[in-house]
C-alpha cells in the first residue's frame, strides 16, 4: 500500500463523510458492527437512498470487474482507518469536480488509476451520485485547486487550520491576533434569569 501523509483528522466534515461513504459502499474488509452503522444511507435523508444504492451498485460492479479481470483492487481503507490513501484522495478530488459540474474532469482524474473505459464509467457514476447526495444535504467539498495529491507533511495546530491551508494552497497564519471580547465593567452584574 502507498503511504500517505493525509489523515482523516485533517479533513473537514464533508470530506470525512465522503471518504466514509466510499469506504462503506465498497465493503472491502468491513468490520463486524451494527448493520445501521455499516450503511452510508444512515447519515443521509431518505430522499438520498436511491442515489446511494445506485452509487453502491456501481462501485460493487467496478470492483467485481476488477476481481474477474485479475486486476489489483484500489487502495480503499475500511471505515475506521485514519489514513487516507492516494486513491481515496483522487476520489475526493473527483467528487469535488462533480459537485462543480465538471464531469469531464471526473473521468480525467480517474483515468491514471482506472484506464479501462468500463471502470471509469462505473467509478465516475458512483462518485457523481455521491457528490449529488452530499450536495443535496449541504455537504460541499472545498475546492482543492488541483492540489489534491500533494503530499504535505507539515503539521498545524488543529485539523481546521490544516484543512484551511490545504484548501488555499498556502501555509496557515497562526500568529497571535487581537480579539475584541465584550467586557463587563467592574461592579456591573450580569442579568440572571430565575425559573420558578
Amino acid at each position: 500500500m502507498t503511504q500517505s501523509s493525509l489523515f482523516l483528522s485533517e479533513l473537514c466534515c464533508s470530506e470525512r463523510l465522503a471518504i466514509w461513504s466510499i469506504r462503506s459502499m465498497t465493503g472491502l474488509s468491513m468490520p463486524s458492527c451494527q448493520p445501521v452503522a455499516r450503511r452510508p444511507d444512515s447519515f443521509f435523508p431518505e430522499c438520498c437512498r436511491n442515489g446511494l444504492e445506485a452509487a453502491e451498485t456501481a462501485l460493487q460492479e467496478a470492483l467485481q470487474f476488477m476481481r474477474d479481470s485479475a486486476m489489483e483492487l484500489p487502495e480503499i481503507g475500511i471505515p475506521g482507518t485514519q489514513q487516507v490513501f492516494e486513491t481515496e484522495q483522487r476520489f475526493l478530488h473527483a467528487v469535488e469536480s462533480a459537485q462543480n459540474g465538471n464531469q469531464s474532469a471526473v473521468r480525467s482524474i480517474l483515468e491514471p488509476d482506472f484506464g479501462h473505459f468500463y471502470l471509469q464509467s462505473r467509478f465516475s457514476l458512483a462518485l457523481m451520485l455521491l457528490a449529488d447526495c452530499l450536495a443535496g444535504t449541504g455537504h460541499w467539498l472545498p475546492a482543492s485547486h488541483g492540489n489534491a495529491f500533494r503530499q504535505d507533511t507539515r503539521r498545524f495546530g488543529s485539523p481546521c487550520l490544516a484543512s484551511v491551508a490545504r484548501w488555499r494552497s498556502r501555509a496557515a497564519d497562526i500568529s497571535p491576533r487581537d480579539v475584541l471580547w465584550p467586557q463587563v465593567s467592574v461592579g456591573a452584574s450580569l442579568p440572571v434569569s430565575v425559573m420558578h
